[in-house]
């Protein structure tokens, strides 16, 4: 297993070529962009510096025609139970083109376990339908996110003395709707500690000032493939690619990004969640959008 990582690594790493800066340190890199529906732009990356770091950025311009956001309800309709499941069969399930995992979760009971099922720790909003509410006492678990039906997006919190639980601040009328952990960027600002676990594998949402959402995924605790980020790299990387707010969503090894760009268009992970392989989550996030009209993507090696 060992020397097939090490390859994976070799292959990575080969065609390293350029030089680009997101914190004002080196970092090797050869970016590969590609185009795979209208409206998305898809940035895969490793960076050697300052640590092996494999990512995925996707941009998604809200504006482009076909663009729709869905978080996963559970097959739930109330505050309860939902049911695991991966981000690729959400995004199977569903038809879309692209999906992220959400927000945290955690067993409740061996029944729980055992049946599958497991408890949100915080906002879930799926097309209108309530699914969990905020949990006031679950620290770290009160920055959310919600995609309108004509995808605005409004970076959310629980206002104080909330007695609803799916209040928010600013007060919005919530539609899909999922909370994550920190903040990451707030206004412009970049608001995440420096320091922190550097093994982390990342999921994080942001947005930028131009309309597009982004979706970014970072491996980690695979130290032959990409040894991981801290929120605060995490958020500078971000910023440096547009992003005026962001989140982290649920990381560690349900980090998972899926994309439905394949010829018979069958979801595919693409990043290397590190569990070694596919977590079944508490609920995720899925991207519609339409196929060029050539039904050919586009790929393009970035330069200097």
């Amino acid at each position: 297993m060992k020397s097939i990582v090490s390859l994976q690594r070799l292959h990575l790493i080969a065609a390293a070529l350029l030089t680009v800066n997101f914190v004002g340190q080196a970092l090797r890199a050869e970016p590969i962009e590609t185009k795979p529906f209208n409206g998305i732009t898809v940035l895969s990356q490793t960076l050697e510096s300052p640590r092996l770091i494999s990512l995925q950025l996707v941009s998604i311009d809200l504006l482009a025609p076909g663009i729709r956001l869905l978080v996963s309800d559970g097959r739930r309709t109330t505050d309860g139970p939902v049911i695991r499941e991966t981000t690729r069969q959400f995004v199977e399930q569903t038809g879309a083109q692209i999906g992220i995992n959400g927000g945290f979760f955690a067993q409740s009971s061996w029944t729980d376990i055992l049946s599958g099922q497991t408890r949100l720790l915080s906002l879930s909003v799926s097309d209108g339908k309530r699914i969990s509410p905020w949990h006031p006492t679950s620290a770290g678990h009160n920055h959310g996110i919600n995609i309108s039906k004509d995808n605005e997006v409004t970076f959310i919190e629980p206002p104080a003395g909330d007695h609803d639980g799916y209040a928010t601040a600013p007060d919005v009328t919530l539609y899909n709707a999922i909370a994550g952990n920190v903040r990451l960027i707030r206004a412009g600002k970049i608001v995440a500690r420096a320091g922190g676990d550097s093994n982390y594998p990342q999921s994080c949402i942001g947005l930028t000032a131009d309309h597009r959402l982004l979706l970014f995924v970072s491996d980690g605790r695979q130290p032959e493939l990409s040894v991981g980020m801290t929120y605060r790299e995490v958020a500078e990387f971000l910023a440096a690619h547009g992003a005026v707010d962001a989140i982290a969503l649920d990381g560690g090894g349900s980090a998972t990004l899926v994309l439905a760009d394949t010829p018979d268009g069958r979801p595919r992970v693409v990043n290397h969640p590190s569990d070694g392989m596919e977590r079944p989550v508490g609920n995720s996030i899925a991207v519609f959008a339409s196929r060029h009209s050539s039904e050919t993507a586009t790929e393009t090696a970035l330069s200097p």
